[in-house]
Order: C-alpha cells, then sequence, then structure tokens
C-alpha cells in the first residue's frame, strides 16, 4: 500500500515537470511569435524599398524601370500621379493602374483620426541648431519631416547654420540630434568642411568620421540640381539619413531664368523642386533645409514698408515651406573696447567722436557756390535725397554735411510729417494708425522704440526697423565737451537675430545667436 502511494506521488510529479515544460515551451513559442512580429513591424516600418512590388502582375523589368525613373521605394511611387508613371518609356496605362493599386494597397493613403495623427506629431525628432536660444524659437530644433527655410542678406548667418547642421544632425536622439547622415547640396560654392571640423571639437566627435557621413555635391545648374534630388532618394534608400541641406535653393534660378518672359517657366521648375523635396520629407522622414536669398523692392512703396527686402520665389516657395525663419543683422553699439579707444583719444585732445574726413577730399566742395546751389535745390523741393543732390557734382558725403553743418537742415522720415505725405500716404497711415495705438496700448515699453536725436526723427532699436541712433554728450574732465555723435552701426560683430516668418504651429516671435568660431550659438552679452 505504502509502495502504491509512492508510485502515484512519482507520477503526479513526473506530470507536473511534463505540465510545466509544456508551459514553458508555449510561452517561449508565444514569445518568439511575439518577436517576430515586432522584427516583421520594424522591418515593415519606414521606406520600402520597391523591389517589394515584384509578383502580382508586376515583373523585374518593371521594376528597374521605375528605378531607372528615379522611384526607388513604394512611398514613391504612390505619392506619384499617374501621368508620371505613363512618361515612363515601356510603362503602358494597363500597367501603370496595376503598379498604382499594388503600391496603395502597401502603403497607407486613407484618412486616419486626428489622435493617431497627433500620436505620430510626437515622434518627430527635432534636431538642434547649436543655439538654445534658436531651438526655443523653432520649438525644440530643425524639424524632421518638412521643409525649414531660412532666408535673409549675405553675412547674417544662413550658410554658417547649415554647417552647424551638418554636425548635430548626426548626434544620438537623446542630445538633441538625428542620428543620420546628412546631404548637402551647395549651389554657391561655400562649402567648406574645416567649418565642421570645428564643431566636431565643440561636440567631442571624431571629424574623420562626421565628414564621412556627409555627402555634398555641387549643383551648376537648375536641371542638375533636380537631377541630384533623384540621387539622393537613392541614397536614402541604403542608408539612414536624418537632414537634407540645399544652399541656396534659389540662386541657379535668377541666373538660369532672367526677364519676366522666362518668369512663369522659372515657377513652375521651382515648383517641381521643391515638391520633389517635400516628398523625400515625406518618404523618409529627413528634415529638409533650404536657403533662399533676397531682393529689395525698388518701387515706392518700398519706402514706407517696414522692411523692403522680401525673399526670392514668390508664393511658390512661401507655400511648400512649413517653418520661414528671417536671419537679419543686429545693430550693435560700440564694444567697451571702442569706447575705451575713443576715451583715450579725447584725452589726447580729440573733440569730436565722428570719423575724420578721408585724405585727398577738395575742401572747395563746401565752397558758398555749392552751400547756395544746395539750398536753393532743397528749398525748391523738400523731397529731394542726399544722392540727388550730390548730382550737382558735390559728393553725397559733402552733401551731406553741407545739409547738415552748413545749412543747419535735418532730414525728418516722411512717416512723422504729415505735410509731406502724398493722399494715398496718409490714407495708407490712417490705417496704420490704430495698429500703432494698439500695440502702444498692450505694450507700453513700444514707444520706447522711437526716439529723437538731434531735432531729428529716426527709427529705434528693433529688428524690423532700419537702426540709426543718435547719442549726445560733452566732453568735461575726460569726457566729450563739444557736441558729438555715437552711432549704433552693422559693424562686423558676428551676433545675428532669427525671426520666426511663417509657420502653422510656431508663434511670431525672435531670438539672438551668434556665430563662433566652432559654429552657432548663443549671443553673448
Amino acid at each position: 500500500m505504502r509502495r502504491l502511494k509512492v508510485d502515484k506521488r512519482e507520477n503526479l510529479d513526473c506530470a507536473r515537470e511534463v505540465f510545466f515544460q509544456i508551459f514553458h515551451t508555449i510561452q517561449l513559442i508565444m514569445s518568439l511569435a511575439v518577436q517576430e512580429n515586432e522584427v516583421e513591424e520594424e522591418v515593415e516600418f519606414g521606406p520600402q524599398k520597391i523591389n517589394k512590388l515584384e509578383g502580382n502582375g508586376i515583373s523585374a523589368s518593371d521594376v528597374k524601370k521605375l528605378q531607372e525613373a528615379g522611384f526607388y521605394t513604394i512611398e514613391s511611387v504612390a505619392f506619384t500621379p499617374k501621368k508620371c508613371l505613363l512618361a515612363i518609356k515601356g510603362i503602358s496605362e494597363a500597367k501603370a493602374d496595376k503598379i498604382m493599386t499594388e503600391a496603395m494597397k502597401i502603403v497607407p493613403m486613407g484618412f486616419t483620426t486626428a489622435t493617431e495623427y497627433h500620436q505620430k506629431r510626437s515622434e518627430i525628432i527635432q534636431i538642434t541648431t547649436g543655439s538654445k536660444e534658436l531651438d526655443k524659437l523653432l520649438g525644440g530644433g530643425i524639424e524632421t519631416g518638412s521643409i525649414t527655410e531660412i532666408f535673409g542678406e549675405f553675412r547674417t548667418g544662413k550658410t554658417q547654420l547649415c554647417h552647424t547642421l551638418a554636425v548635430t544632425c548626426q548626434l544620438p536622439i537623446d542630445y538633441n540630434g538625428g542620428e543620420g547622415k546628412c546631404l548637402y547640396i551647395d549651389t554657391e560654392g561655400t562649402l567648406r568642411p574645416e567649418r565642421m571640423i570645428a564643431t566636431c571639437n565643440r561636440y567631442q566627435l571624431s571629424p574623420d568620421a562626421v565628414l564621412e557621413n556627409v555627402a555634398c555635391a555641387r549643383a551648376y545648374n537648375t536641371d542638375h540640381q533636380m537631377q541630384l534630388l533623384v540621387q539622393a532618394a537613392a541614397m536614402m534608400i541604403e542608408s539612414r539619413y536624418a537632414l537634407l541641406i540645399v544652399d541656396s535653393a534659389t540662386a541657379l534660378y535668377r541666373t538660369d531664368y532672367s526677364g519676366r518672359g522666362e518668369l512663369s517657366a522659372r515657377q513652375m521648375h521651382l515648383a517641381k523642386f521643391l515638391r520633389m523635396l517635400l516628398r523625400l520629407a515625406d518618404e523618409f522622414g529627413v528634415a529638409i533645409v533650404i536657403t533662399n536669398q533676397v531682393v529689395s523692392q525698388v518701387d515706392g512703396a518700398a519706402m514706407f514698408a517696414a522692411d523692403p527686402k522680401k525673399p526670392i520665389g514668390g508664393n511658390i516657395i512661401a507655400h511648400a515651406s512649413t517653418t520661414r525663419t528671417f536671419h537679419n543683422m543686429v545693430v550693435l553699439p560700440y564694444s567697451k573696447g571702442s569706447q575705451l579707444v575713443q576715451f583715450n583719444r579725447f584725452k589726447d585732445g580729440r573733440i569730436s567722436a565722428e570719423s575724420e574726413q578721408r585724405c585727398g577730399r577738395p575742401q572747395t566742395a563746401r565752397s558758398a557756390a555749392n552751400v547756395e546751389r544746395v539750398r536753393n535745390l532743397v528749398m525748391a523741393d523738400r523731397r529731394l535725397t542726399v544722392r540727388e543732390i550730390a548730382e550737382v557734382r558735390v559728393s553725397k558725403d559733402f552733401a551731406h554735411v553741407i545739409l547738415r553743418e552748413d545749412l543747419d537742415m535735418n532730414r525728418v522720415a516722411a512717416k512723422f510729417v504729415p505735410k509731406l505725405l502724398s493722399p494715398e500716404q496718409k490714407d495708407y497711415r490712417f490705417d496704420v494708425a490704430p495698429d500703432l495705438l494698439g500695440t502702444a496700448n498692450t505694450n507700453p515699453g513700444f514707444l520706447n522704440t522711437v526716439i529723437t536725436g538731434d531735432e531729428s526723427w529716426v527709427y529705434g532699436a528693433n529688428s524690423d526697423w532700419s537702426t540709426i541712433l543718435i547719442l549726445q554728450g560733452r566732453r568735461k574732465r575726460g569726457r566729450c565737451e563739444a557736441k558729438s555723435r555715437l552711432y549704433l552701426r552693422k559693424g562686423r560683430g558676428e551676433t545675428r537675430i532669427c525671426k520666426i516668418y511663417d509657420s502653422p504651429c510656431l508663434p511670431e516671435a525672435e531670438a539672438m545667436f551668434s556665430i563662433n568660431a566652432d559654429g552657432i550659438g548663443d549671443a553673448k552679452d
């Protein structure tokens, strides 16, 4: 009896072991299945190679024809219109319909909920610019999956920012990078790898490895510029790229298309180029950064505009860009060192802070005859500019000196003198006045941006206005005794300002940054 109980107990133990072995085996099989599904999901995530279209009526030769035409992903086929497929030699209408149908089965192109779209937006990566203030202005950095346009005058830091981004896009995501390579299309010949090396030292990266991950190409015309995007798509399908830079996107269009007769063709070609950029951003999720030049308005309205400069490309490039930023110079006063130099010069006997006249200029330009001639011109037409007055064979500088010193005339901005405004300008002023009044009520400090000096109105220090300030002082015991003027000027300082020009979600704001030896950084006090 006791022997029988022992046998039953052993049988129960064996059954229990077998049960647990079977249970663990089932768990292992289930975990492996889950891992396989996760691997499949990871493989299917992101751009999918066009080779997956083989079969189901699509042959390998058809896929090869698509690749030769610049279609390397299934997404690129799904996003393109049917007429583009029909333009490929050897693709019939029936074959194009079949290709489009198979591509749409793989690529989701229907409706989705706003919740799912919001979740996708939360996974977007921002690439740091190297400046905390700029990153804060851009909502974290350069956004991936969209086009960011940077426009401004020369020497405003556009190319310098591109060089910094080419390095920071390779940083880990935890360090506000993109963990990917960079494609750099240079249209102006301004690419300098040594600038990238300086930025590498700042982030303690290997210069050789960083430069190896930057694929650069020089574009020589607009057609070549567009062909480089086809090559870029082929490179992106083989390796991970986080950033595509085009510096500048519009420079070649200004030379390849000239005059109003070619304006329509230029805008159409530019629209196709921007559409290809947007398609690359959608397919591969890369950040697209393009730089743009500006043009000055020469019509009469430019005199009363806040800023007469506008970006090249018109509405075509404005609609294609997701975020537009405007880079501008910052008007800075003389540094403390410059003020010390001026102080020492005053101690040595100098009585004026104005620049000395150049050697060789004829003093006869300020003769009584020329002074009387300038007086007659100004009294006949108070709207004459200094440049127009200089047509009397007097240099522009001396014409300005005659007006200010000999005739004691100060030019007053027409914005603040109703007598000098035409009827159209007065109407425009009446339209603007309520906005200025509302701004002054909401922001009392706004009035401090408009100041007077030496009985002439000038604009205050604001990024949207021309800025020249006139300061006065007297020299006594080491200080300026005679009346002197110290001008805030556009010096060779490295501080710039970036302003949000247009964005679907970022508010209009501005931030200051500096161009340092190791790339873009925060502005120093």
